[in-house]
């Protein structure tokens, strides 16, 4: 059920982090849930595919009117996801409230820390935000 949005002859393929060049969301109405998007999941998916990746970090950042997501594996930013811009944002607002940040402020740089368990191994995780031209 993954339509690609952007078909970027230079995205690199990963096949332990995606199974396309880079896995698509689909957009909200067509995920079959009500109008709200499955947002904790999708958050959770993400992390999961990152500590399964060995990823150092998770870039969740604006690109071309939408958003993205990249992991850092051995020192290497690898796109592994486009998000929808409306399910970017709703992404966004999750990890800053786990984060205890200011989910109104968007221009000012923030920090702030939460913790999740995958594979009922406990994971600790820090959250910047800064503001950007693009979102």
């Amino acid at each position: 059920m993954a339509i690609s949005y952007d078909e970027s002859p230079n995205v690199r393929y990963i096949p332990e982090v995606a199974s396309k060049p880079y896995d698509v969301l689909p957009r909200m109405s067509t995920i079959g849930y009500g109008e709200e998007p499955p947002v904790v999941r999708i958050l959770d998916e993400i992390q999961r595919t990152a500590v399964e990746s060995r990823a150092s970090d998770i870039h969740i950042e604006p690109f071309n009117g939408s958003g993205r997501v990249r992991f850092r594996i051995d020192g290497v930013l690898h796109t592994t996801r486009a998000l929808p811009a409306e399910l970017y944002q709703r992404i966004v607002s999750r990890m800053k409230l786990l984060a205890e940040m200011d989910i109104a402020d968007k221009r000012q740089p923030q920090d702030g820390r939460y913790a999740f368990t995958v594979h009922d191994r406990p994971i600790d995780a820090r959250v910047a935000s800064m503001p950007t031209i693009g979102g």
